[in-house]
């Protein structure tokens, strides 16, 4: 399954369910990045490892795309497993959503 296919289809059940912002975890895409699937109606961001490695983790955020001229940072990939969404509240507070993946064993 390609990256697309796989991003139409989460976007579908996404909007399906009325999901604002989900956090992703074995999205096993290479590098850093984001996209925005086109009449989908989300961007996807995510880190994974290198493209070299064995991808068998990784993460990522999927943010409904309307939102996102209402969030002044983007998400920050720290590594594989770990990335961050900080989202500003009201009187200048933020809230910190975590998106991390461990393995079962």
């Amino acid at each position: 399954m390609t990256a697309y296919s796989s991003g139409a289809f989460i976007a579908a059940e996404l909007s399906r369910y009325n999901v604002d912002i989900a956090a992703l975890s074995e999205s096993r895409l290479a590098d850093e990045g984001s996209l925005t699937e086109v009449g989908g109606g989300y961007t996807f961001s995510w880190k994974g490892l290198h493209s070299d490695d064995r991808r068998i983790h990784g993460v990522g955020f999927a943010i409904r795309t309307s939102l996102l001229s209402q969030i002044t940072e983007s998400p920050v990939g720290i590594n594989a497993p770990l990335m961050t969404l900080r989202l500003p509240l009201i009187k200048g507070r933020y809230m910190t959503v975590v998106s991390a993946y461990a393995p079962t064993l």
